[in-house]
């Protein structure tokens, strides 16, 4: 049996960055969203992508924010409740009908990008 060394910060906040930007990119595809993995990343680091839309941006970013949300919750002594599901699907929801400002940083800053073959980092 090998003994294995405890994550340190540093490896669990990457590790986390990681899997918050996979799982968004994948919840925000089935619903039909654009954006590539690469483009998830940069628009949950707050830059938006030329000739992708809005919307696709907005997606991105509401999934992170309810995400957050239910990552601080998760810390707290709160019994799920009927008010914290509403509020959750209005972070998610309300961020890409456009009826909520994105607190994620996205402040138009365009940039392109080419392809060149897979999406990965």
């Amino acid at each position: 049996m090998g003994y294995q060394m405890p994550a340190d910060e540093g490896e669990v906040e990457r590790l986390t960055e990681g899997f918050i930007i996979e799982y968004t990119y994948n919840s925000n595809a089935i619903e039909g969203n654009t954006l590539t993995l690469r483009e998830t990343d940069m628009v949950l680091r707050g830059l938006t992508i030329g000739r992708k839309p809005l919307k696709g941006h907005m997606e991105a970013a509401g999934h992170k924010e309810a995400f957050d949300f239910v990552r601080d919750l998760v810390k707290k002594p709160v019994s799920l409740s009927e008010s914290i599901i509403k509020q959750i699907l209005y972070l998610d929801m309300f961020y890409w009908s456009g009826s909520l400002l994105p607190r994620s940083g996205i402040n138009g800053r365009i940039i392109c990008i080419q392809r060149k073959g897979r999406d990965d980092f």
